[in-house]
């Protein structure tokens, strides 16, 4: 069996594929010694045939099923009806293309297909309240502001992870993980170093932080 030759570019194999037709090779020959199908030479030769070239025409391959303005459109209404069926979509911007085509396409763009997130409902007094509270504090002296916040960290929770298509990743948990706790604090002068705990944390715990981090 003769090895199958290596190509730089595909110009170079369409062009070792006309001269070996012109050697009186059959098209099931070349596909023999090059790895591709008898339909695909068979265009190859078409091609130059009609214009006397290795390659097609720019431009004259299959074209995309959505245009810029297309593409434009679905992400522009993707973006503001989160949740809208994408059938929905195809049928409002009146899409002459498959589900899959606008699919694929919302992939290449960096979208994925997942599930939101819940949060808390705003009505229109909190939205009030929320801006009073903005511009009233606006002006003031952030300099003498501490934020502080803690969390509780369980060793051996399941986490997220990479791992193959149809796989499920298991991981065994106890009822009662080992657990620490971090407190830390922020201003705008910088951040605190943290403070770790255990257990839950009460009043008289959270003070002897307090003493120990920021009355010194």
């Amino acid at each position: 069996m003769t090895k199958a030759p290596g190509f730089k570019t595909t110009r170079d194999r369409n062009a070792y594929i006309i001269r070996e037709l012109n050697t009186s090779l059959t098209i099931r020959e070349v596909s023999g010694k090059v790895p591709i199908g008898e339909r695909q030479i068979k265009r190859i030769r078409k091609t130059y045939r009609v214009n006397g070239k290795f390659s097609r025409k720019k431009g004259s391959g299959r074209p995309h099923a959505l245009n810029k303005a297309q593409k434009l459109r679905v992400v522009q209404t993707v973006r503001w009806n989160f949740g809208r069926p994408l059938s929905a979509i195809v049928r409002d911007l009146n899409l002459r293309c498959s589900l899959q085509s606008v699919r694929n396409y919302l992939h290449s763009a960096g979208y994925t297909y997942k599930k939101s997130q819940k949060r808390n409902y705003l009505t229109y007094q909190d939205h009030q309240e929320r801006l009073f509270f903005a511009e009233s504090y606006r002006d003031w002296n952030w300099t003498t502001i501490i934020f502080v916040d803690e969390s509780v960290f369980r060793v051996g929770e399941p986490c997220y992870g990479w791992c193959p298509k149809g796989h499920v990743s298991e991981k065994e948990v106890t009822s009662h993980p080992p657990s620490v706790g971090v407190w830390a604090a922020i201003s705008m002068l910088g951040k605190l170093s943290l403070d770790f705990y255990e257990g839950a944390l009460d009043q008289w715990g959270y003070q002897d932080i307090l003493s120990r981090r920021l009355y010194r």
